[in-house]
This record gives C-alpha cells, structure tokens and sequence, in this order.
C-alpha cells in the first residue's frame, strides 16, 4: 500500500512520520509551501509534487485545514481512495468519490513535540465497509486506540476537544498576559496547572469546581472585575455567569 500525504503542517507531519516508521511506504508529498514540502518529504524518504494531479498513490491523506478539504477532493479522480484528517467534515458531504474514509487524530498535534501515537485515539469512518476495513488496518499500525465513529459523533468530540485544549490553552494566555502585564510571576502558577490537570484526569470535572463563582461570592468577583481591561473584564463575566447558572440549575 502506497500514501500520498496532501498537506505540510503539524497533522502532516506526524502522519508522515508515523507511518513511515511503522513501514508504511509515503510515496509522495504535496504542499503549497514548498520549503516544508521539501522537509516532510525528506522526513518521510517521498517525492515532492507539485500538482495534485501528479498524485500516484493506493490512498490520498488529506491533512490540510477543513476549510480546505472539500476543495481539494473535488480537484482529485473519481476513483481515487482518500482519507481526511478533519474532525468537522461529515462523510455524506462528499458523494462523487468510490472510497472516502476519515482518519481523526483525537489529540492537539505540534511538530516540536514529541509524542506516542500509540496512545492517541483515532476516529475513523468510511463511506463503504471494505474501506473501512482498510483504514482501520492501516489506523492500527500507528495507534493502539482505533474507533469507528460516525460523522455526527465526531464533530461532537471536535467540539469537545476545542473546549477542553483550545479553549482552555487560551484561558492560559490570559492568565500569563494578566500577570506579565502586572510584573508578576508566570512560574508561580505552575504547581496550579499540574493539580488541576491531575485531578482531570481522575476526577468528574463538575464535582471539581470551585472559586468566587460557584459560591456567588460577588464581592470578590467585583473586586477581580475592577482591576481587568475591558477584554478580560468581559470573559471573567462571561465564565464566571456560565459557572454560576450551570452549578445552580438557573
């Protein structure tokens, strides 16, 4: 079995990576940005291409952008099998192709970090169920989680995933920035992250909560407000409203 991986970035890289290394022959590579082109394709020992038409491969990987998926399926030939990466992407969005699958990292991928992809979940689905079986076969190769999930189940987890690294990545940023921009110190903070990242992963999150907003304690929360910038004065209420209502059945 041969792969063609369409896109550079870090969900690229990481199939690529993975596959190549579980003796699975990426043949080739096609990017608009050449110079990471160039590099994923050395990593994975492929040709560079430069057109899409070019692509001679048993299965096309589609590891781009989700806005960008749809686009690229049309551009390929009718009887060629591919695979997407996307978590938003519904299955029966796509009707003029044989053999279209999903192959959907559950994890936040970075190509500076290292990480055992033995241990991520990949969502799979396909539109027959010999394909199926083939990406489920070839999923299983670099991951020990494989799961068949339909279209509207994963857009579910898609959501959830944003929620809980996304969202919550971002609440970091505004964390750090709050500090910074009062000359306070970052690192203080990190025994709070590795708690409550612990307790996660063990625990019911709702039964979790604590702080001002669960226990209506307005007057700290007034006091917190006051010293934040209209940007940050706005989430604080926002969130801390959602904790309150979603703790008090309001």
């Amino acid at each position: 079995m041969t792969i063609a991986i369409v896109g550079c970035g870090n969900v690229a890289y990481h199939m690529g990576k993975n596959f190549s290394a579980a003796g699975v022959l990426v043949n080739q590579i096609f990017c608009r940005k050449s110079k990471e082109a160039e590099l994923l394709a050395k990593l994975c020992n492929a040709e560079q291409i430069d057109k899409l038409d070019q692509i001679q491969a048993d299965i096309v990987i589609i590891c781009t952008k989700d806005d960008a998926v749809l686009s690229i399926i049309q551009e390929l030939k009718s009887n060629q099998s591919i695979i997407y990466t996307a978590g938003s992407i519904a299955i029966n969005d796509i009707t003029d192709k044989k053999n279209v699958g999903v192959l959907y990292p559950l994890q936040s991928l970075r190509k500076d970090k290292t990480i055992d992809f033995k241990n991520i979940p990949l969502l799979i689905e396909a539109n027959n169920s010999n394909f199926l079986k083939k990406i489920k076969l070839l999923a299983s190769k670099i991951s020990d989680s494989v799961v068949e999930v339909n279209s509207d189940d994963r857009i579910k987890y898609h959501i959830a995933a944003v929620y809980l690294n996304n969202f919550v990545n971002h609440l970091a940023v505004v964390s750090k920035i709050h500090l910074d921009q009062n000359g306070l110190n970052w690192e203080l903070m990190k025994p709070l992250i590795k708690q409550t990242m612990n307790a996660l992963l063990s625990e019911d999150p709702y039964y979790l909560q604590t702080g001002p907003a669960i226990r209506n304690d307005r007057s700290t929360i007034e006091k917190h407000l006051i010293l934040l910038n209209e940007e940050f004065h706005n989430l604080y209420r926002l969130i801390s409203t959602d904790i309150y209502k979603t703790h008090n059945n309001e």
